[in-house]
């Protein structure tokens, strides 16, 4: 890393901009554009993690189950 890189680096950590650094815009209703087969196995899967993710953790990935 060059001390160009360092610094833009240093100004992100001091003041971030949370909009242009999210993963995830969170698009309301995107998920209903999920197959219902695909949606189904998804949350298959992720009951496997039930435990670590509790009933909140579920509802917030996948809403009313």
């Amino acid at each position: 890393m060059d001390d160009a890189q360092r610094d833009r680096l240093r100004g992100y950590v001091a003041a971030p901009d949370r909009n242009a650094t999210r993963f995830n815009k969170g698009v309301a209703g995107r998920g209903n554009d999920i197959p219902e087969a695909d949606r189904h196995r998804l949350i298959d899967h992720a009951r496997l993690f039930a435990d670590e993710l509790g009933n909140v953790g579920m509802t917030r990935l996948f809403g009313a189950l």
